[in-house]
């Protein structure tokens, strides 16, 4: 995947775009960030698609364009052109080129310089981490002065924000209580979601203990966001690639030992915060 970041041109500098760093060799999709000084309009949003050469199939504020949604993904054969509503402060396009995916998320200049202010505060949000992870990553197309500037504020990573992010992802994990007896009875989806969400839990700590901000809630690229950090349990990507291919009791055990580990580890990297009940939490068994 290619990211894009910067600040594309427009009326007035009306907005700024975009490009992170590719991942991995091949190209197979395009995110392209854009932070706009102004509100865009639907009218500026679509030309800007088409400028491009891309096209939009599906309006999904425009009852109409939402009532033939499916006779556009037939026609396109699924390749369609979609333009989202702003929500959660985010405006979504999303087109092809020919067999290119391109994805674009617009922000406000303003909400993004905001959150860039929470964060050197401590306060974050996975939304305000994945774009101050993207500006890190930057390969900006336009308005580099503007975006220098924000990433200048977002390195080194605040140790308000680690403090914040360990301490919420040290919340007590009620799942985890019945980890062995889903196990026990092979109930493989609800064992699988258990796993996953503790996974997520040590992802995310490693992240924070390791000053690096959220890529993807998901998480995606976990092999690789595991191996560049500096701070963690040993062989931790090749033990957490063993948890999802080993019998349901090897599994959780091998997990619970590697969480245990990295409570250790965060024990020394961060002496005021109190792993301990934690530690006894997850010990606890149904």
């Amino acid at each position: 995947m290619q990211v894009v970041c910067g600040v594309a041109e427009g009326r007035s500098h009306r907005a700024w775009g975009v490009r992170g760093a590719g991942v991995g060799r091949r190209i197979l999709d395009v995110e392209v960030f854009v932070f706009w000084r102004e509100a865009p309009s639907v009218a500026e949003r679509i030309s800007a698609v088409r400028g491009s050469g891309g096209s939009i199939d599906i309006l999904w504020e425009d009852a109409e364009s939402q009532g033939n949604s499916q006779a556009a993904m037939r026609a396109t054969q699924g390749k369609v052109g979609q333009l989202w509503p702003y929500t959660d402060e985010e405006w979504s396009e999303h087109y092809y080129l020919e067999d290119l995916s391109i994805g674009v998320s617009g922000f406000s200049a303003a909400t993004v310089e905001a959150w860039v202010g929470d964060l050197n505060q401590g306060v974050a949000s996975d939304i305000s981490e994945m774009v101050a992870s993207t500006l890190l990553a930057r390969a900006p197309i336009t308005g580099e002065e503007v975006v220098a500037d924000w990433v200048s504020r977002l390195e080194p990573y605040p140790q308000a924000l680690a403090l914040t992010v360990i301490e919420r992802w040290l919340q007590p994990d009620e799942q985890w209580w019945s980890v062995d007896v889903l196990a026990a009875r092979n109930d493989r989806p609800a064992f699988d979601a258990v796993l996953v969400g503790m996974q997520r839990r040590l992802i995310r700590l490693l992240l924070a203990a390791n000053g690096k901000y959220l890529v993807d809630p998901r998480p995606k690229w976990a092999q690789r966001l595991i191996e560049a950090c500096e701070y963690q349990p040993r062989d931790c990507a090749t033990r957490l690639q063993q948890v999802r291919t080993a019998p349901p009791g090897e599994a959780a055990s091998l997990l619970q030992e590697l969480f245990g580990e990295t409570l250790e580890m965060l024990s020394h990297r961060f002496p005021t915060i109190d792993v301990q009940p934690v530690r006894e939490l997850i010990r606890l068994r149904r």
